[in-house]
C-alpha cells in the first residue's frame, strides 16, 4: 500500500512539472495568436509569462507575476517601427476564458509599453540621411545638419523644418512619452493606465 502511495505521488509530481513546462507555452501560443488576430502591420508577435512556477501561482492567486508581449516590425502610418514591447505587472486573467483554453487579460497593477524605431527606418520616414549619436537624431534637410528634438504630443512625433508628423501605431496608446537616442535607435515609453485594447 505505501508502495503504491509513493508511486501516485511521484506520478502527481510528475503530471504537475510536465503541465508547469507545457501550459506556459500553450498560453503564450494562445496570447500570440490572439494579438496577430487583432493587430495589422506586424510582422510577428511574441509572448512571455513568466518563469516557473507559474501555473502554481495563477491557481494560487488568480494572477500572473508578469505578461510580455511583443510585436515586430510594426507598420504606422509613415514609420515602420521596430518593436512595440508591452509589459505588464500584476496581471489578472479571466477565469472563465482560462478554462475554455483562451487567454484574456482583465486588469493588471502596472504596465508600460515601450516603442523603438532604427535610424534607416526614420530615414526612409522623412525622406532625409538620419544619424543618432551623441544621444541626438540628426538629419541632413536642404544640406544643413538639423538637430531633431524626440518629443511625442497627443501620439506623434512632431518634427521642426517643415517634416512629416510621425503617429504611432494605433496599438500604442501613449499622447505623452519618454524619449531616448540609443545605439542605433531611438526609444519611447509610456506607462500604461488600463489593458491594452489588443489583449483584453
Amino acid at each position: 500500500m505505501k508502495k503504491v502511495l509513493v508511486g501516485l505521488l511521484l506520478l502527481l509530481a510528475v503530471v504537475a512539472l510536465a503541465i508547469e513546462v507545457v501550459a506556459p507555452q500553450l498560453a503564450e501560443a494562445r496570447i500570440e495568436e490572439h494579438v496577430q488576430a487583432r493587430t495589422e502591420g506586424a510582422v510577428g508577435v511574441s509572448a512571455d509569462v513568466g518563469t516557473f512556477p507559474v501555473v502554481t501561482r495563477l491557481l494560487a492567486t488568480e494572477r500572473l507575476p508578469r505578461l510580455a508581449v511583443t510585436l515586430d516590425e510594426v507598420a504606422g502610418q509613415q514609420l515602420t517601427f521596430t518593436s512595440v514591447r508591452f509589459e505588464l505587472r500584476g496581471v489578472s486573467l479571466d477565469r472563465d476564458a482560462l478554462l475554455a483554453g483562451n487567454v484574456r487579460v482583465r486588469g493588471m497593477q502596472s504596465g508600460h509599453v515601450t516603442v523603438t524605431a532604427d535610424a534607416a527606418a526614420l530615414q526612409e520616414a522623412i525622406g532625409a540621411p538620419v544619424r543618432l549619436e551623441g544621444g541626438s537624431v540628426i538629419a541632413d534637410v536642404a544640406g544643413r545638419q538639423v538637430q531633431l528634438p524626440l518629443a511625442l504630443e497627443g501620439g506623434a512625433l512632431r518634427l521642426p523644418g517643415g517634416l512629416p508628423t510621425l503617429a504611432l501605431p494605433d496599438v500604442v496608446p501613449c499622447t505623452t512619452a519618454d524619449t531616448a537616442v540609443l545605439d542605433g535607435r531611438i526609444e519611447l515609453s509610456c506607462a500604461l493606465e488600463e489593458v491594452p485594447l489588443i489583449l483584453t
